[in-house]
């Protein structure tokens, strides 16, 4: 093993230490220099970096927990952190193919290689300063828990603000409801489509919503279905027990809620609903109460979509045994939907 190696483990170790016994003589929160104190520990929060042990690890974690309030607010993290030493590591770097406005360059200069000590000036994350990277990843991963703590209160809070100011009006209720939607809902999923916690509130908040404003919300089926399906037909979503019963819910309610134009998208949510259940099937032999909840959740939205798009209730010309049965013969796995 590396002995410079060794010897930086223990030198880390025992600046973190340092920290600790001077934050038990005086909080580090009362440091003028508390900002770089909470940089320094952030070095050490992903265990897959190579100058990270597990002590450090822990000594740091624990540190920046016990003070979250003061190293997660946003002053410190993006006035700080990321605007103050990230963005300018960052900046030194340009890439050809985007321009100065944040756009696709049309025709791109053809690349140059640096030398490797002028790479080595213009991107410092991969040579001189590579926790640059960890402190990067600590500091949006505390963004997001703030991100879901914010929204958490904000749109229960929009929703009591439409019933309050318009009690008796219906109309001006689901005008204010379909902006809270568009530009609340919608832009927050087009932004945020690979953050879980954010998708999970984003869908639960869209239930809400669809429960407020009733039979009002059909408006919206056509933002909310492919909505529901980036993330039903994505084959990560049983990484996420919680994100994937958002989904069913939401369109547990949205059936409920506007049935009479179901039939008419019964295609797509279909289209959804199989693509989950097929790719949970091989996880439910290992019958972890998430996976149980999820399947007896998209068993019982199955059921409610048949029940809607049957001929009774549907009044139209629509089979939908005749043609589930086709997606049966196509695969088997759905055989067991309606048991």
């Amino acid at each position: 093993m590396d002995g410079h190696l060794v010897l930086f483990w223990r030198v880390s170790w025992l600046g973190i230490q340092i920290v600790r016994q001077l934050d038990t003589m005086d909080s580090v929160e009362k440091y003028d220099e508390r900002v770089h104190v909470f940089l320094s520990l952030a070095i050490y929060t992903d265990k897959r970096d190579v100058w990270t042990t597990e002590a450090s690890f822990a000594g740091a974690s624990s540190l920046l927990e016990e003070h979250s309030d003061a190293a997660r607010k946003p002053e410190v993290l993006v006035e700080h952190i990321l605007r103050g030493v990230i963005r300018p590591r960052f900046a030194k770097s340009k890439n050809p193919a985007i321009t100065a406005q944040g756009r696709k360059a049309i025709a791109p200069p053809r690349r140059v290689y640096e030398a490797i000590h002028e790479e080595a000036d213009a991107k410092p994350w991969k040579f001189k300063e590579v926790y640059l990277l960890t402190v990067l990843r600590w500091t949006l991963q505390n963004l997001d828990t703030e991100s879901v703590s914010l929204l958490s209160g904000a749109y229960p809070a929009l929703l009591k603000l439409a019933r309050t100011r318009h009690p008796e009006n219906g109309q001006e209720r689901s005008r204010l409801l379909d902006q809270v939607f568009r530009q609340g809902i919608l832009r927050g999923h087009a932004h945020c489509t690979g953050n879980i916690g954010i998708s999970t509130l984003l869908l639960r908040q869209t239930e809400a919503i669809i429960h407020e404003m009733g039979l009002s919300s059909v408006k919206h089926l056509k933002d909310i279905l492919p909505m529901v399906n980036e993330h039903l037909t994505s084959p990560f979503i049983t990484a996420s027990h919680s994100l994937l019963l958002a989904c069913v819910a939401t369109l547990q309610t949205l059936i409920v809620t506007v049935w009479p134009r179901i039939p008419f998208h019964r295609t797509t949510i279909l289209l959804g609903l199989c693509s989950a259940w097929c790719r949970l099937a091989p996880d439910v032999g290992a019958l972890t109460g998430g996976t149980t909840a999820a399947n007896e959740a998209l068993r019982h939205t199955f059921k409610l979509l048949r029940a809607v798009c049957s001929k009774e209730v549907a009044r139209a010309e629509v089979d939908f045994d005749a043609e589930f049965e086709r997606l049966v013969a196509a695969d088997q796995t759905l055989a067991g939907v309606f048991e």
